[in-house]
């Protein structure tokens, strides 16, 4: 199931290793996305109502520091409960806890990674970010991958299978 158009990931050469990883250091906010959110959505169980509500909220992150070995930043969810956290996670490719409060407030789109753990590292197509979800008894992977695209944005495409 495609959420944003990428394909998987293939192995070559890390994309650390071809773009600076301080390039994605910046305040960064959370465009609208849209495109197969709704059948997402649908196939998810998750409402009409929770998914304009997650997707009309701005969310904010600040990348305080990336390197090739970690990413540092601060995570910011206005209207709930004024969320605002910084953490760092390993980007080795090991799972880690997901930080206790970012689980229960800004896990709306996700409900099912009932491990409450998330993997980060480099590939060829970016910096990779992964979730087990557990769908109608059923594990499915939701990798996420973001790239540098000029000084304004960084992509995030993604695929849940």
């Amino acid at each position: 199931f495609v959420l944003f158009g990428a394909e998987l990931g293939r192995e070559a050469m890390a994309y650390c290793d071809v773009v600076d990883p301080a390039d994605f250091c910046g305040r960064w906010e959370r465009t609208k996305r849209e495109e197969n959110m709704a059948a997402f959505a649908t196939w998810r169980g998750i409402s009409k109502e929770a998914l304009a509500a997650a997707l009309a909220e701005p969310e904010v992150q600040v990348i305080v520091e990336c390197t090739k070995s970690s990413l540092t930043t601060i995570r910011q969810l206005a209207q709930r409960e004024g969320y605002q956290e910084e953490y760092t996670v390993s980007l080795d490719g090991t799972y880690e806890l997901i930080p206790e409060r970012l689980a229960k407030v800004g896990n709306v789109l996700l409900p099912g990674n009932k491990a409450g753990t998330w993997m980060h590292r480099w590939d060829a197509e970016g910096l990779l970010s992964e979730q087990v979800e557990v769908v109608n008894g059923v594990e499915h992977v939701v990798r996420l991958w973001r790239t540098v695209r000029g000084r304004e944005m960084v992509a995030v495409l993604g695929i849940f299978k």
